[in-house]
């Protein structure tokens, strides 16, 4: 968590009451006493200024990346391994081995109108070129933004089956393959993360944390580090 400083601009009022008198005559008593006839008019004028108030609130600079736990601004390449959480991407998916994703996570991040959170987001096209692809676990969902050079297989015989996506035919190897069943209109959805902006943000919050003084330094047990954290207050590692 980070601290964001906020400035409230609160605009006050005040009514400013001005009591002019004006003479309109007089009479003479006794020779120095004088009775004075006046009329009185009040003039009511507003008189605005700005008060600041700073308050400093607690900001997750992460919270933009809605639970993914990759979550990457432009392309990404695959090879092998696992993802136990969910992926997205802003740009292309090249496919090159054989991963998983949402292993043990289906992550944060739902569609509108879909009745399962989506394990991997692709902003781009796929591009199949070694390697099985990748299994999509968990019954997560996938969207696609650029259908170029896929096949979107949601149904077999005339009957629904468990959805993949392909170069080739139903059974081509790379290929992306779900674990339920997820309709073609559903997969083909664009344009549902603003991956620029959201990095520009991040780009922001990294510069702000870059500011904060060192509070933590990294200690070498046998070849282990080791941090030790210090409680109620924001810990700072720099590497």
């Amino acid at each position: 968590m980070i601290s964001r400083i906020v400035t409230k601009r609160k605009i006050l009022s005040f009514l400013t009451i001005f009591l002019l008198t004006v003479n309109v005559g007089y009479a003479s008593f006794y020779f120095t006493k004088q009775l004075e006839i006046i009329e009185t008019t009040i003039v009511a004028t507003y008189s605005t200024f700005v008060s600041e108030k700073q308050e400093v609130i607690m900001v997750n600079p992460l919270s933009q990346a809605f639970g993914f736990n990759v979550f990457v601004e432009e392309s990404v390449s695959t090879v092998n391994g696992d993802i136990e959480g969910t992926a997205a991407l802003g740009g292309d998916l090249n496919l090159l081995g054989s991963l998983t994703v949402s292993g043990n996570w289906t992550g944060d991040f739902r569609a509108n109108g879909d009745a399962q959170n989506t394990g991997l987001l692709i902003g781009g096209k796929i591009n199949y070129t070694t390697g099985s692809g990748i299994n999509v676990n968990q019954n997560t969902f996938v969207k696609l933004g650029n259908t170029n050079g896929s096949n979107i297989y949601d149904s077999q015989n005339g009957a629904d089956a468990i959805t993949r996506i392909t170069a080739g035919g139903y059974d081509s190897n790379p290929k992306v393959a779900l674990q339920t069943h997820q309709s073609t209109n559903s997969v083909t959805q664009a344009n549902l993360i603003d991956f620029v902006g959201i990095f520009n943000d991040f780009k922001g919050y990294a510069t702000i944390i870059s500011q904060y003084t060192p509070t933590l330094s990294m200690t070498n047990n046998s070849g282990t580090g080791h941090i030790n954290l210090s409680p109620n207050q924001v810990n700072v590692l720099n590497l």
